[in-house]
């Protein structure tokens, strides 16, 4: 199984920053798919698999990939066929809730969540557990949570992820962040990632951090990401 990586919270906690540390952690090869534009100090281009293609084709990238409003889920069809036949990448999806519901999955998202291969991680930010696809949250090896207080929220973790710390996520501080996975075994694991400094990255351009770059906030050796 591929890895896939979820990553929930409300706005301005630090999901998109996350999830391009764990990108990070997981390859040197980088693509984001931006539907809301929330990578802005990175260079970015239109679905173009050409640029695409050519970003593949070197030994380590970050590529921002911004579709269409208009023709989201057109330019991700684009985007993930021209990646598919790739290996070896981290692709990250931001506002993942544009290509899922409740009830409904993409087809492209449907076949990289069932059938990615090993060497491809997946990882998806969405603002509520109960925007997501339940296949979404079933297959997902890691899970890391923000502070949650919506019943509705709370209710789905501990049904489908019965050791997680609500508790913990209820009342965790800005920009603080709940990981659970799961163990060998089958035993579900909870760690609490508060030093958000460790893998802050500035993806608006908002912050300077002269002479840094995203690998420089990731240790693998001190992050408990599952694989």
């Amino acid at each position: 199984m591929n890895f896939l990586c979820t990553i929930l919270g409300v706005r301005r906690q630090g999901k998109s920053t996350l999830a391009l540390a764990v990108a990070c952690a997981r390859s040197k090869s980088i693509i984001v798919f931006d539907p809301n534009r929330q990578y802005t100090s990175l260079p970015w281009s239109g679905v173009d698999p050409e640029v695409i293609e050519n970003a593949l084709s070197e030994d380590e990238f970050l590529l921002v990939v911004r579709p269409d409003a208009a023709t989201l889920v057109e330019d991700w069809h684009i985007l993930a066929e021209t990646l598919w036949s790739w290996h070896d990448y981290a692709l990250v999806i931001d506002e993942a809730s544009e290509l899922q519901t409740a009830g409904w999955r993409d087809e492209w998202l449907d076949r990289y969540i069932r059938q990615a291969p090993d060497d491809v991680s997946l990882i998806m930010t969405t603002h509520r557990a109960v925007d997501l696809a339940k296949l979404s949250r079933a297959l997902s090896s890691d899970l890391f949570v923000f502070r949650t207080r919506q019943e509705s929220d709370l209710k789905v973790l501990e049904s489908e992820f019965p050791e997680i710390r609500t508790d913990v996520i209820r009342d965790l501080p800005m920009y603080h962040v709940l990981h659970y996975w799961v163990d060998y075994g089958g035993i579900g694991r909870n760690n609490l990632w508060d030093k958000p400094r460790e893998w802050y990255i500035d993806i608006t351009g908002k912050r300077e951090r002269e002479g840094e770059n995203c690998r420089a906030f990731i240790d693998q050796r001190e992050l408990a990401i599952a694989g």
